[in-house]
């Protein structure tokens, strides 16, 4: 799904695999806002400011009616 996200940068396109739970850390990344350490997903910022490594790969899992 793509997504685009605007702070002041020169548009691009970044060609990484993300996940949805990336969302949440790298919003509050934007706002300046201290990621919790429980959180496992990865904030985006890294890439959108070119100084990420590209990820090859996300792991997603979904239990229902545990």
């Amino acid at each position: 799904m793509p997504l685009f996200i605007y702070n002041g940068y020169k548009p691009e396109r970044i060609d990484s695999l993300v996940s949805l739970p990336d969302l949440m850390p790298t919003v509050l990344d934007l706002v300046g806002v201290d990621i919790p350490r429980e959180v496992q997903a990865r904030s985006m910022v890294p890439l959108i400011e070119g100084e990420g490594d590209r990820r090859d790969f996300t792991v997603t899992s979904l239990l229902l009616g545990a």
